[in-house]
């Protein structure tokens, strides 16, 4: 799966803090973005890409698992970013 988050729709002040699987999902992801590649476990947080930017390409991959194929693995794969604002920079609140 491909994604792409385009940079007119997120300031660039906007940083990743933690990547993580979306709860409940029991599937490992490889996430490739701004150079970086890591694994994401289930149940797990990376720092990986702590401080890259938010806008840009992401890409995630998962195995097939035994009796999925193509036409069956779900079409939507999710995974969950936290994000925080550049060092610096002022919190309007």
């Amino acid at each position: 799966m491909w994604a792409s988050i385009h940079a007119k729709r997120f300031s660039s002040d906007v940083k990743v803090a933690t990547v993580a699987s979306h709860p409940g999902d029991d599937r490992a992801y490889k996430i490739r973005h701004a150079g970086i590649t890591a694994v994401v476990e289930p149940g797990a947080a990376s720092s990986e890409f702590a401080g890259t930017m938010l806008a840009g390409d992401w890409l995630l991959t998962a195995p097939i698992r035994k009796g999925e194929t193509c036409a069956t693995v779900p079409r939507v794969l999710v995974i969950d970013v936290v994000t925080r604002c550049e060092e610096g920079v002022d919190d309007p609140r």
